[in-house]
């Protein structure tokens, strides 16, 4: 998601965890737990964040000009202005971890109003190492968010 305010992606992350808070709710006999969706802190997205210039130990930041990532099947499609507009999150291939786009494409919204992580396709590859931030004031083209989930014990 993309192009939103920060009241309508903390008003996402809240909905998701209503909606499947049935589906997540389980018992393992040391009793409950549940799982709640929201922004990373800026922290926790900086921990994702790695230092080397690379999202998948292939190609390199940004994804676009690595021939892995466009003869991907999904990525095929998504190399229609690269480095010019948001591209579908799978367009890319993920990372060690499995995870998608934690650098480059859109920059994404933290706990902190303004404050995003990332970098995105508008922004210069060195505003996606950790301990960067993208600032914004309202909805952009270039910002989006993530939802982590938190297990908790109910």
């Amino acid at each position: 998601i993309a192009g939103i305010s920060f009241e309508q992606a903390q008003g996402y992350c809240a909905r998701l965890t209503e909606i499947n808070r049935e589906r997540h709710t389980w018992d393992e006999g040391q009793g409950e737990w549940e799982v709640i969706y929201a922004l990373p802190s800026p922290n926790q997205y900086d921990t994702l964040l790695s230092i080397a210039d690379s999202s998948n130990g292939v190609c390199a930041t940004f994804n676009y000009n690595c021939v892995p990532c466009q003869q991907a099947t999904e990525g095929s499609s998504a190399f229609i202005h690269p480095g010019r507009e948001i591209t579908p999150v799978d367009g890319y291939m993920p990372d060690w971890r499995g995870l998608y786009n934690l650098r480059g494409n859109a920059a994404e919204m933290t706990t902190v109003p303004g404050v995003a992580k990332g970098g995105s396709y508008a922004h210069p590859a060195k505003s996606a190492l950790p301990g960067q931030e993208q600032r914004y004031t309202a909805p952009q083209p270039w910002l989006g968010l993530r939802c982590v989930a938190h297990v908790r014990p109910r």
